[in-house]
């Protein structure tokens, strides 16, 4: 009776730490790429596309012109919201690459997925506490999201700014790859 007993827990133990396993390995599967060398290809549906074009006011007050006003550019055009946990968790890497590679001709460009569940104030504040420093959209959001086929956050698309062609989206830009997608892309195009 013990040894079954002892038999039953040990299994347990077992059944608990292959799950541990698996969800490690899916929530840091990217992670794990990365430190492979293997660096993910731009999805199927991406290749060839060109970005949808429009113009909308970011929080800031400003007319934003997509792609328009960032002829000679590469942009990072990032779908977010203060309520999803991976889309926080991406930020930092989004802030790095902003940081780094602005000077080169990255721009990036927030659309946050907030509305009606989070008031603009607040995504104001946040953006704030967070030093995202760069254009965000609150009012017309989902319009946009719509016009790029965005049907789960975080997705983000690095576009030519000249061309509107999307280079690159997916996993190619989730965190651990962003910077070599953004490095590799601005190379290509001579920033």
């Amino acid at each position: 009776m013990e040894s079954r007993k002892r038999s039953q827990r040990l299994k347990s133990i077992i059944l608990g730490a292959a799950f541990v396993g698996v969800v490690a390995l899916i929530g840091f599967g990217s992670h794990i790429q990365a430190m492979l060398g293997i660096h993910p290809e731009i999805p199927a549906e991406l290749k060839g596309r060109t970005a949808a074009a429009f113009e909308v006011a970011t929080m800031q007050g400003e007319t934003l012109r997509f792609p328009k006003d960032f002829a000679g550019r590469l942009v990072l055009l990032d779908f977010w919201a203060t309520w999803c946990p991976p889309c926080v968790a991406s930020i930092p890497h989004v802030r790095e690459a902003h940081e780094q590679y602005a000077s080169r001709g990255l721009a990036v460009v927030s659309i946050s997925l907030d509305s009606p569940r989070v008031s603009e104030e607040n995504v104001r504040q946040f953006v704030e506490r967070k030093q995202m420093n760069w254009p965000q959209v609150y009012t017309g959001a989902g319009r946009i999201a719509d016009m790029y086929g965005v049907d789960a956050i975080p997705a983000m698309f690095l576009i030519d700014g000249d061309s509107g062609a999307i280079i690159a989206g997916g996993r190619q830009l989730d965190g651990p790859f962003i910077k070599r997608t953004i490095e590799e892309a601005l190379t290509r195009k001579g920033g």
